[in-house]
């Protein structure tokens, strides 16, 4: 509650605005910020990777400089959501920065024993990939040969791929709890740590009379 209070007064940087003086340019997987970036449209050939971590450059005018000058050095240090994106090793800094998938048997509210669990690291991107594309092999195609509508699958694939980024990009990075996935016989679950703003009245969400919440974007850094 005191560190949201002083983002909110000001008096203290957002997390993922602030510099991370423990990682250093050699901690970044620049292979993949190079790939990041020609994803998202923002590559530049003629301009170093490293230059790209200049406290001066801006990826662009939505996102502020990637990297700072320590205090005490000439080093340069990441900030850390960027390196969240571009890190094989992200838990490292961020305890939490993995993803949990479990696959369960049983239906109903109590979890039966795991038939299979895993921990993904990896980027966010790489984490995103790997996590769909495990859903995607438990998405069973329905067929109702009463219906003259096409097949579809047991879930819609746009609305996994929604929660799931959701849940892996706008968690809260501060906590040690990973992004965990639930796979059971009849339905997933998808639990993303942190809590909801304080502006926010969850009792008023279902009624559709909720106070808006805008965040400051980064385009295409995601998709």
């Amino acid at each position: 509650m005191l560190r949201e209070l002083l983002v909110r007064k000001q008096a203290l940087d957002p997390w993922d605005r602030r510099l991370n003086e423990k990682a250093g340019l050699e901690d970044i997987d620049l292979l993949s910020f190079r790939d990041v970036l020609q994803q998202i449209g923002y590559w530049n050939p003629s301009v170093s990777i490293e230059d790209y971590f200049s406290e001066n450059m801006t990826v662009s005018d939505f996102v502020p400089s990637l990297g700072g000058t320590r205090p005490l050095g000439p080093c340069d240090s990441s900030q850390e959501l960027r390196p969240c994106i571009v890190r094989k090793t992200a838990d490292r800094f961020f305890p939490g920065a993995w993803t949990k998938v479990s696959l369960l048997s049983w239906k109903g509210s109590k979890a039966s024993r795991p038939l299979n669990g895993m921990k993904l690291p990896g980027t966010i991107l790489t984490r995103r990939g790997k996590v769909l594309e495990l859903l995607r092999s438990y998405n069973s195609t329905l067929f109702d040969k009463e219906s003259s509508g096409p097949n579809a699958p047991k879930y819609p694939e746009r609305a996994l791929q929604e929660a799931v980024i959701n849940a892996i990009v706008h968690r809260d990075y501060e906590q040690a709890e990973p992004t965990s996935i639930t796979v059971f016989t009849d339905r997933v679950e998808i639990r993303s740590p942190g809590s909801l703003p304080r502006s926010v009245n969850k009792q008023k969400i279902p009624e559709g009379d909720c106070a808006a919440v805008v965040a400051q974007p980064i385009p295409g850094l995601l998709f």
